[in-house]
């Protein structure tokens, strides 16, 4: 505590921290050579695999973005936001590539992120299954929801 000047700042370094270190592995991931679907399963593995790993760090760095300032809250924001814009040059990529049927990226990405950030809810690392068997039934999940079968769409509700 000596070391900042305010409490703010303690928060804020740990948000600003929290949020470069995702984003720094998904830029690696986005940025591969990798097919859309590998880049998919490794992005939804980091997610899963770094907020069941860190989970205090990932719990205050989505629970207390209302206790920071505007102007450090609007830095996080933006590296979010790029966080959020790599994710959907993934999916993108497999949209355009005909491999994910994808609707609203927005809301496939939102969906996704969503359901992965979660999993350190409730992830236990003394239960039955490890983190990266939870990430790999994940990766399972969402690649039956978005992949073309026999390259037909599915039918609108």
């Amino acid at each position: 505590y000596y070391h900042f000047p305010s409490k703010q700042l303690i928060l804020f370094d740990l948000m600003q921290t929290t949020v470069l270190e995702l984003l720094d592995g998904l830029r690696r991931i986005a940025e591969s050579d990798d097919s859309a679907v590998e880049q998919l399963d490794a992005a939804i593995r980091w997610h899963v695999l770094f907020h069941t790993q860190r989970r205090e760090e990932a719990f205050v760095s989505h629970s207390e973005l209302r206790s920071l300032e505007p102007e450090n809250l609007q830095a996080i924001l933006k590296l979010r936001n790029e966080y959020d814009r790599l994710f959907d040059a993934i999916l993108l990529r497999g949209q355009r590539q005909g491999v994910f049927d994808i609707e609203d990226v927005s809301v496939v990405r939102n969906s996704i992120l969503t359901m992965c950030t979660a999993t350190a809810t409730w992830f236990s690392p003394q239960g039955r299954l490890t983190a990266e068997q939870v990430a790999d039934q994940i990766c399972h999940f969402v690649r039956a929801a978005l992949l073309k079968r026999n390259g037909a769409r599915r039918p609108k509700p």
